[in-house]
Parts: structure tokens; sequence; C-alpha cells
């Protein structure tokens, strides 16, 4: 459903709701996101039409968390119980897995580097953890351009 947002915004709200969590932008503009518990990777036009299935996650309940575009369009998608980074092609077929252990939550490329964040433990309490830690990895692929229009 679309709606006219304050100060000539525009805002877009998809349905059904599914947890949603790591979103970017590919270089054309259509908004990408990962979902949390259906391990579904998800795209749609700037104007909320024509949601695509790009694919799911593999395993029996990936926990999607982070998600960064690279320059190839490929989607770098964080997952809290994978231990590492799964890469979808752009057609949603299934490129490889990156092997980094711990708990990985949010990632971003900076050239060929892709940081991620690990979050260190898997969050059963509300005390604090200080266990997380952030990553560099080379990704060996130069991340997407940096989105600095707006989606109208």
């Amino acid at each position: 459903m679309l709606d006219q947002g304050g100060q000539g915004a525009l805002v877009v709200e998809l349905e059904p709701p599914t947890f949603p969590n790591g979103i970017a932008i590919e270089a054309n503009g259509d908004i990408v996101w990962a979902e949390s518990y259906t391990g579904m990777v998800r795209r749609c036009r700037p104007d909320g039409s024509g949601i695509e299935d790009v694919g799911r996650l593999p395993g029996d309940h990936p926990v999607a968390d982070g998600l960064a575009v690279a320059a190839d369009g490929r989607l770098f998608v964080t997952t809290v119980n994978g231990g590492g980074i799964d890469v979808l092609n752009p057609d949603g077929t299934y490129d490889q897995f990156i092997e980094v252990g711990g708990i990985p939550t949010n990632c971003v490329f900076a050239g060929e580097r892709l940081f991620m964040t690990d979050a260190g433990a898997v969050a059963d309490t509300a005390d604090a953890s200080f266990t997380g830690q952030l990553w560099l990895i080379e990704a060996g692929v130069e991340g997407g351009p940096t989105w600095t229009g707006s989606i109208v």
C-alpha cells in the first residue's frame, strides 16, 4: 500500500509483514531485503510494486540479518545462526558461502572490503554482552554504489 507521507516523502508499506531485517538499494534503485524468519530475500521497485522473491537462503531455519549489494549485483547476506555470509547471484541462484564463524549480524562494503559485525553471543537475556567484534573481510569484489539520492 502506498501513502503520501509528510514533506513530500513517499511511504511504502509492504504486506504481509514478515520480519524484514537487512535492507539495501540496488544500482537500478530497486529495494532488496532479507527476512529473518522466512530465510527469504525479496526485492521491489521503489514505488512498492512488483514484489519479487529473489531466493531463499539454504538450511532448515536460516535467520537472515544483514545484507549488502556488490557492484556485480550479488547479494551478501549474513545469518545469525549460519556462521558466515551467504552470497546470492542477482537472479537468486546460490553463489557461495563465506565461512567466518561467530554470529554474523550486519555487513557493508567499503571498496573491495566487506565489514561485518559479529554479535559474539546470542542475546538470551536483557543483560549487556560485550563479546561482539567487527570483522574485515577481503571480498574480492567491489561493493555496489552508495545510494545518495532519494527514492520517490
